[in-house]
């Protein structure tokens, strides 16, 4: 892990109109399914948000832009990234700092004398805190459904401090912020749900979805009539929602936004599904009728993944379901010195001709013999570069070939897929001609996948 040159405490400590600031940067690390490396959550009055963000930008200088109301800072290493967080009306998000301290080691809070008049105490109202939880655990699954982490991660906290509630209201504690309270060593206010507690990451937050929702189950016993149809209708939310990160039909978005429409339930994208077990792996391909995985990762990053998390593939689902194509994620080779991101986007196209090739001539021409399911580690780079390719194939805008590429990676640089598209056209003749002449790709094929794909 490289350390950031910047410090940006001392930003935060000379810049008055920042009332609180969370630095959870020392507690989360990279993994595999989110890059991330330090995150601060800053707190200021609606009015002042675009004077600290401006200040914010011009104090790091370099490699910013800003996705979804959050600055994001990328160093030397573009897998490093710092996240600020203007909230607006500060006397209306107090209970915000929640969603960090419960998972933070090390926070900076300035003024804490104004923020704990901001403790207010509550009264009760069990319906809706039931209410507020369905709520919360709906957008809690639908945001890490569609691989937006940091809001997943938001909602489900709420969704934590909902049940808080309800138990807190069982048990006739008073009602104040658990987490300032939990800072002040008052561990028992929190009934037990350390274990959900989870970091920002999406194995980690979909392994805990069961236990919260199960944990909410318990908790409103005997305090509702509807228990037995509120537990069919989260069973129903999560059953909607596929375990698997960055799971989508490659159609899903065509079928919105194009003219020109791909048929839907033929080919999937995801993550790596070798970190899940046998029987979540089958549960997941029945359920939407694929017949074979397509893994684009390479055998040096396997091994690496192995070891990190202790499993891959069994011997049953190799044999049974997955067929190698391997993009290692390894460049030797520089094409785009100035940017990182894009070079390598452009050794997947330059470089890997013969892998497209086959996977055009052997998978999707297949595509009435079967659906498949396509993916490399996080489902984004190679898999979304082999997914666009298809899409330009049949014809579908390139707009909405970028839309469907940023669904899995909406924090790289905006222009990143359309730079890509602009080299297929310019470099290689378009897509027809980049298929055919330069990966291989039989006339026959590409005539055949519009016929099978396409919607008539």
């Amino acid at each position: 892990m490289i350390k950031i040159n910047i410090n940006i405490n001392s930003f935060i400590e000379k810049t008055d109109k920042i009332l609180f600031a969370v630095n959870t940067g020392k507690n989360i690390g990279y993994n595999s399914d989110f890059f991330g490396n330090s995150f601060y959550f800053i707190f200021t009055e609606s009015t002042y948000k675009d004077k600290i963000k401006n200040s914010m930008k011009k104090f790091l200088n370099e490699n910013i832009y800003e996705n979804e109301n959050k600055i994001l800072f990328s160093s030397d290493n573009t897998d490093i990234f710092i996240t600020i967080d203007c909230i607006e009306n500060i006397n209306n998000y107090a209970g915000e700092i929640t969603k960090t301290g419960y998972f933070s080691e090390e926070c900076i809070i300035k003024d804490t004398e104004n923020f704990s008049r901001l403790i207010e105490k509550n009264t009760y109202d069990i319906k809706k805190y039931i209410d507020d939880f369905i709520i919360n655990f709906r957008l809690f699954c639908l945001f890490l459904n569609n691989s937006k982490i940091l809001t997943a991660h938001k909602y489900y906290i709420k969704a934590i401090e909902n049940v808080n509630l309800i138990n807190n209201y069982k048990d006739g504690e008073e009602l104040y912020d658990l987490w300032f309270l939990g800072r002040l060593g008052k561990e028992n206010l929190f009934y037990g749900l350390n274990s959900l507690y989870c970091g920002i990451d999406h194995f980690s937050l979909m392994n805990s979805r069961e236990k919260l929702k199960n944990y909410f189950i318990s908790s409103i016993d005997g305090l509702t009539d509807d228990k037995e149809k509120i537990e069919k209708d989260l069973i129903a939310v999560t059953e909607k929602y596929p375990e698997v990160y960055n799971f989508r039909d490659a159609s899903e978005i065509t079928l919105i936004y194009s003219d020109i429409k791909m048929k839907s339930g033929k080919i999937f994208r995801s993550a790596s599904l070798s970190r899940y077990s046998d029987e979540i792996i089958e549960k997941i391909l029945n359920k939407y009728g694929i017949t074979f995985i397509i893994d684009l990762r390479g055998e040096m990053e396997k091994e690496h993944y192995r070891k990190i998390r202790k499993n891959n593939y069994s011997d049953y689902i190799k044999e049974k379901y997955v067929r190698d194509f391997p993009i290692e994620p390894i460049v030797n080779a520089v094409y785009v010195k100035e940017d990182e991101a894009l070079n390598f986007y452009y050794y997947i196209i330059k470089d890997n001709t013969e892998t497209i090739g086959n996977i055009f001539n052997e998978v999707f021409s297949y595509s009435d013999r079967g659906n498949f399911l396509i993916h490399c580690e996080g489902g984004k780079d190679r898999a979304g570069t082999v997914i666009s390719l298809l899409l330009l194939l049949l014809g579908v805008p390139e707009k909405t070939v970028v839309q469907e590429y940023y669904k899995s990676y909406s924090y790289l640089k905006p222009d990143t897929m359309e730079k890509v598209i602009d080299l297929i056209n310019t470099e290689f003749g378009g897509i027809d001609n980049y298929l055919i002449n330069h990966c291989g790709v039989h006339v026959k094929n590409t005539e055949k996948i519009k016929k099978i794909l396409k919607e008539q």
